[in-house]
């Protein structure tokens, strides 16, 4: 059990900057489709 939860911590330290980055590249993404001109 201990394993088990160091892999799901270990997995959510790995994919959280990733989930973290992707949403800011998204937010950027829709900001520049609402205003092309900036």
């Amino acid at each position: 059990m201990k394993g088990t939860l160091n892999l799901v911590g270990y997995g959510l330290s790995a994919i959280g900057p990733a989930i973290a980055t992707g949403m800011i590249f998204a937010a950027y993404i829709s900001g520049v489709a609402r205003q092309p001109e900036a």
